[in-house]
């Protein structure tokens, strides 16, 4: 809430409930899950019985919520002859596309319970490969791209019948190939497509197909997540020349039958000089909004969009180094994935030291106003605790 405070590090300043709505206290940290990742691709999806999967080269680790244990799984069990590009959760099997860039691609699926893995499609084996997968309203919508463009697919992954190729002519959509698809979620009346070409799109449902009904332009901006809740979208952003990342929220409108977004509001910018601090992914919870951004030197934090009062601020803090690809929560716990670095977990302990920035007292007149101090209530301190009031 900005007209409460400025900034903040290290403390949770949206702990509220009716009895201790203005009470502050410190974040738990985050630790490393110690897979110490070999390459950037680190996708993350989780499944229905909490599994999580998190991609890295060729390798895909297994977070197993029951045990709390991670495993890895090689391309020699997996299937994946070229680095992974995506992943998406169906139920409690996971969909996997991969490619090397060139000329080669695969879809691969993982289905537990003596199933094992599949590679179902290989077909889609020009120039890029097979870009991206997510699992949408009871969708599986596949990305590929063949040098002359990006393209989105729908398929039903309850039939589970991948033999076909990814043909060019039946995409829902076709984006300029030096630009890719970066997020896909249900808006609700439509789904959601996000491109770094600068374009939402709206997939709705029409006689059994999803066709492309509507597009919004963020001029001079790569979009690179997207997400909804209770009627809002957001977006985050990188602007087209300088490494500047933006978050932004609008509305979903209906507009002579065309979806578009609409009513779009500028919610926080971020400009730090050598690290690309734009939103990679974000994360839904019942009130709020999560989303990762780089902000220097071991600094990969987590900002938090409460939807109750608008306010954003700086949540959770990892020492990873890299872009977010990925957030989720288990057992209650966050769980993290910052490319070329680890997977950072929260704690149970609080962090060191915190810091919150208020805003200037107002007592609402035109008057001239001389301060001559301010005091602060605590409850009762532990040993080797302090609170410091700076005025």
């Amino acid at each position: 809430d900005v007209n409460r405070f400025w900034d903040s590090k290290g403390i949770d300043v949206f702990h509220g409930d009716d009895e201790t709505a203005y009470h502050i206290h410190l974040l738990y940290t985050t630790a490393a899950e110690s897979l110490s990742f070999g390459a950037s691709n680190n996708y993350m999806t989780q499944t229905t019985n909490g599994n999580i999967y998190v991609t890295d080269g060729t390798t895909v680790h297994e977070y197993d919520a029951s045990t709390e244990t991670w495993s890895s799984i090689l391309a020699a069990t997996n299937g994946a002859t070229y680095n992974f590009t995506g992943a998406a959760a169906f139920g409690n099997t996971v969909y996997f596309t991969t490619a090397d860039g060139t000329s080669n691609s695969e879809l691969i699926h993982y289905e537990p319970g003596g199933h094992g893995w599949s590679t179902h499609n290989t077909a889609f084996n020009t120039l890029g490969g097979l870009t991206g997968v997510w699992f949408v309203k009871n969708t599986l919508f596949v990305t590929g791209n063949d040098g002359t463009a990006e393209y989105v697919w729908e398929g039903d992954a309850f039939a589970d019948s991948w033999a076909s190729t990814f043909a060019t002519a039946d995409a829902i959509i076709e984006v300029e190939p030096t630009h890719q698809i970066t997020g896909i979620v249900d808006g609700g009346a439509v789904v959601l497509a996000a491109s770094t070409d600068g374009n939402v799109y709206s997939f709705k449902l029409s006689s059994g197909v999803f066709v492309n009904q509507g597009q919004t332009k963020i001029p001079f901006e790569q979009v690179h997540s997207i997400a909804a809740a209770e009627g809002i979208i957001f977006l985050g952003t990188q602007e087209n020349t300088r490494e500047v990342g933006r978050l932004y929220r609008a509305e979903l409108v209906n507009a002579d039958d065309l979806y578009v977004l609409a009513n779009r509001q500028l919610v926080k910018e971020w400009i730090i000089d050598g690290y690309d601090s734009c939103p990679h992914s974000m994360f839904v919870s019942r009130d709020s909004v999560y989303m990762g951004v780089q902000e220097g030197l071991n600094q990969v934090n987590l900002w938090r969009y409460y939807l109750p009062t608008g306010g954003l601020a700086r949540d959770l803090q990892t020492g990873g180094n890299g872009l977010v690809y990925g957030i989720t929560q288990s057992n209650g716990k966050f769980v993290i994935s910052v490319s070329g670095s680890d997977v950072y977990k929260e704690t149970s302990t609080y962090e060191a030291e915190g810091y919150v920035v208020l805003s200037a007292a107002d007592f609402f007149t035109a008057e001239s106003k001389q301060f001559v101090g301010a005091e602060i209530s605590t409850n009762n301190l532990p040993t080797n605790t302090q609170v410091d009031l700076l005025y």
